[in-house]
């Protein structure tokens, strides 16, 4: 069975990206490079906190415990994922 041709991208010297800084060298990327295992357990990993946070949320005791939590989920710029759960909370207040 043959392999698939690898694309790749190659990025000369001096070349700034998206922060601003000189990429050093010479940036070469192949294909993917990750694998698959690594980005399912990611995923498992990500959805496991996600449900650790609302369960937290939910235990929150009293009114500014809560406030602290939603406050702090909306600086880490994560509120999406809690927008059910903020909402009931300050449904409450």
């Amino acid at each position: 069975m043959a392999s698939k041709p690898r694309t790749a991208l190659v990025f000369s010297e001096g070349v700034r990206h998206a922060y601003g800084s000189p990429v050093e060298g010479r940036w070469v990327r192949q294909g993917l490079g990750m694998q698959w295992y690594k980005i399912d357990a990611w995923t498992r990993k990500v959805g496991e906190l996600k449900e650790e946070v609302k369960k937290m949320l939910i235990r929150a005791k009293g009114l500014v415990e809560e406030m602290i939590m939603i406050d702090e989920i909306q600086r880490l710029a994560v509120a999406y994922h809690f927008e059910k759960e903020i909402n009931d909370a300050l449904e409450h207040i």
